[in-house]
Order: structure tokens, then sequence, then C-alpha cells
């Protein structure tokens, strides 16, 4: 039978190992579809892993303490250096940075158009939380009762429409919308992900 003998120094690193693999292969199991986020946690473990590896290796060259730790280092830098030009840093949301014009509209109340999934528009729920009123239309773009935004709240100085994931081209969007209020014009304001309308009622 194989046996693996192992120092106390190594010790560490054995129960890094065994928790890094046991967090893996428990998520690959439970999680609903793989994405890196779920997995993030346990970079710091593996980085720890790789060190100690890189290390063993420079020991087969039998060098100097020195210059291991010197030919460590710039292997991590070239390593580092190399993701930050090649790779693009994730979850940023540098997408978003156009809606924080959105803070200038804060006054409006919110009418939003759910395409999708109920809890869908909870995405931008901070966004919301800055508005007097906030209007949601039934889930998989089912409009009934919609008239009710206009008939419970004073949309005189304009409002937000938010089209979460509606699916469909504008002018189609906005043909639909106004089977239920009578728009009279709209600007997009937010174009990245969920487009966000500045919209006027029709003067009577």
């Amino acid at each position: 039978m194989y046996t693996w003998n192992f120092s106390f120094n190594e010790l560490p690193y054995v129960i890094i190992l065994v928790t890094a693999v046991g967090y893996y292969v428990l998520v690959a199991k439970i999680a609903p579809f793989q994405v890196d986020r779920y997995y993030m946690c346990i970079y710091p473990l593996v980085s720890l892993l790789m060190a100690k590896l890189m290390f063993m290796t420079l020991g087969v060259f039998k060098l100097s303490m020195q210059k291991k730790v010197l030919s460590f280092i710039l292997i991590i830098a070239v390593i580092n250096i190399s993701g930050q030009i090649t790779q693009n840093v994730n979850y940023l949301y540098e997408e978003r940075i156009e809606r924080n014009k959105l803070h200038e509209y804060k006054e409006l109340p919110v009418i939003i158009i759910n395409g999708t999934y109920s809890w869908y528009p909870t995405a931008w729920l901070y966004e919301y939380f800055e508005h007097p009123v906030v209007f949601r239309s039934k889930c998989n773009f089912n409009l009934e009762g919609l008239q009710n935004a206009s008939n419970n709240c004073d949309l005189t100085d304009g409002f937000l429409l938010y089209a979460c994931r509606t699916a469909m081209e504008e002018e189609e969007l906005f043909s639909k919308i106004k089977e239920f209020i009578p728009i009279a014009s709209y600007e997009k304001i937010v174009s990245n992900a969920d487009p966000v309308y500045f919209c006027f009622l029709e003067v009577n």
C-alpha cells in the first residue's frame, strides 16, 4: 500500500490542499452553474500552494537561499505582470458607470417593465431607493394593471421607465406600453444592461 510521509512543517500545506480540493468538489457538485466567482474564496489558498510548489521546485537546482528567494520573486512578478497585461479584471462593472447619471433624476417616480422573472428587477434595487415612488409591472411582460401607475402616481413632470429584459425592439416596446400609459415622448438615458428611459405623458 502506498504511504505518504510528510513532516510537521508540511502539515499546514496538507490542510490547505484538502480544504481547497474539498471546497472545489463541493461547489462543483451543488452550484447551479460554473462561474469563477464561486471559487474566488479559495484563490488565496491555491496561491499559497502554488508558491510552496514553486519554492520546492527551485530547490532541485541547489541554489543558495538568497538566489531561491530572488528567483521566486522574479517568477511571481512575471506571472502577475503578464496577467495584468493579458487579462481583464472581472466584476468591476465598468459598463455600469453610465448609470451614475440616474442620480440627476432621483426626484422622479419610476415605472419598471419586467420582461422576465419576478425577482429580476431587484438587481437595480439600490437605484430605486433614491426615488419617491416605484411601480413595477407583473413578470413576463404582463402589463395588466399598468395604468394604475398613471392613476396613482404624479407623472406630470416625467418619470423613469426601466425596461428589464423585455427582449423586444424599442418601438415595439413603447407601442405596447402606450396601450396602458399615454407616453408622448421618451429619451434613452441608459443603454447598458437594462435600458432606462426618461418619459413624458401626453398633455390633455
